[in-house]
């Protein structure tokens, strides 16, 4: 279960601290390179503790490159949720649309 709630926290904070509205394309390289760092480090955390980080299954080769690409996506889905947020607060505030 912490697999999946570490990389979503990480990666609303991200989306929602980087300034300004992000492009799609520029937002999805950045959080692909973050949720590459953060899908590494659960599962070396889960190699050494021996436990999926999922929390299903075991510690196999196979459930740990499952668990890879599932905190990769879960991380990639708090990236956007957080800009989506910022975006929110932004137009609450009152603040002027990004010019282009």
């Amino acid at each position: 279960m912490w697999g999946i709630l570490i990389p979503l926290l990480i990666g609303v904070a991200i989306g929602y601290f980087s300034p300004g509205r992000q492009d799609k394309s520029r937002m999805f390289v950045r959080g692909l390179l973050w949720s590459v760092l953060v899908a590494i480090v659960v599962i070396a955390i889960g190699k050494l503790t021996n436990t999926n980080p999922l929390g299903f299954g075991d510690a196999s080769f196979l459930g740990l490159v499952i668990s890879f690409a599932v905190a990769l996506a879960i991380m990639m889905l708090g990236v956007w949720i957080g800009d989506m947020l910022e975006a929110r607060r932004d137009r609450k505030r009152g603040a002027a649309p990004p010019r282009v």
